[in-house]
């Protein structure tokens, strides 16, 4: 009977849960040794390489097993990296293991692909005639090619996100298209995105949004939307975005540095909420968002439960 062949990384997890398998046996105190001194080793490196290359020298104790570059992170493919692998992202981590036929199956019930996006029919089907390509000519939507190339080394790497980051994304997967960016959105929106860090590095872009939305690559409503978003960080455009519990449950997992940039629409988001009298929610829901608020400290305890007017709250916005 025909039997797929197995890919690489399958044949490194058999033999990694073999191994792990061999080291939580009574026998298995050699391997369990090995283990651990393998996970200690790359953590130790991690944190050392992190701290040094990191312009705040922080040793990125979110990712104990990679190192964390110009936005990137990179990671070897070890036995104890897949399990930190399976245990913070299990979706992806069966997803890379699983044979072509069963992948497109899940895909077909879940409509998701790995990460976790939605997939239409068109890209489930454009998925599993390529899953038996080798890794390196499997490039994903928003992967360069020298990604893909890596990835099929042994080496993972994907772009650095935060705790928050993270969050914001699985909130709008949901409202992400589920047929493939074609390739003129690509551009367009990777344009709109250089264009914006851009402006906030102080550049006047004006002559490179007019030849753009001359040569159709812009449109002409995206000049305003670029220089608007070029006046928040990334990080606050999505925040906008969010619900106020959402909202708040993001900004429990944020660094120092990002709660700094997110606090005053934080702010905002609940003085809506609270105008709006908590449209959505329960009252419980809403005594909930009350009291974290309150913790947080964001808001003067007199004005916490009944602003006296909007002025109030612009007076109050400023203080942050």
């Amino acid at each position: 009977m025909y039997s797929a062949p197995l890919c690489w990384h399958q044949i490194f997890w058999k033999r990694g849960a073999r191994f792990v398998g061999q080291a939580l046996k009574p026998y298995g105190r050699e391997q369990l040794v090995a283990l651990g001194l393998l996970a200690t080793t790359q953590f130790v490196t991690a944190r050392i390489v992190n701290a040094i290359l990191d312009d705040r020298h922080d040793p990125h104790w979110d990712k104990p097993f990679s190192i964390v570059y110009k936005d990137h992170e990179y990671a070897l493919r070890t036995v104890p990296g897949d399990i930190i692998h399976l245990v913070t992202d299990p979706r992806s981590f069966f997803y890379h293991r699983m044979s072509p036929i069963l992948k497109t199956a899940v895909q077909g019930i879940t409509g998701r692909d790995d990460r976790g996006q939605k997939l239409d029919a068109q890209a489930q089907i454009k998925d599993f005639i390529e899953s038996p390509l080798p890794i390196v000519f499997r490039k994903k939507q928003g992967d360069a090619w020298w990604e893909s190339f890596m990835n099929a080394t042994g080496v993972t790497e994907k772009k650095y996100r935060t705790k928050a980051e993270e969050m914001m994304r699985a909130h709008f997967a949901d409202s992400l298209p589920a047929s493939p960016m074609s390739d003129k959105d690509k551009q367009r929106y990777q344009l709109r995105h250089d264009l914006e860090d851009k402006i906030r590095a102080g550049s006047n872009v004006d002559d490179e949004i007019a030849k753009a939305i001359k040569a159709g690559t812009l449109k002409p409503e995206d000049q305003k939307e670029i220089k608007t978003d070029a006046l928040s960080t990334k990080l606050q455009i999505q925040f906008k975005k969010l619900p106020i519990k959402t909202a708040l449950d993001v900004f429990d997992a944020m660094e120092a540095g990002e709660k700094k940039q997110a606090e005053k629409e934080l702010v905002s988001k609940y003085w809506n909420a609270l105008h709006s009298r908590f449209k959505g929610l329960s009252a419980a829901e809403a005594e909930d968002v009350k009291e974290r608020i309150k913790k947080l400290g964001l808001i003067k305890p007199s004005v916490t439960t009944s602003p006296s007017s909007s002025s109030s709250v612009e007076g109050h916005l400023q203080e942050l």
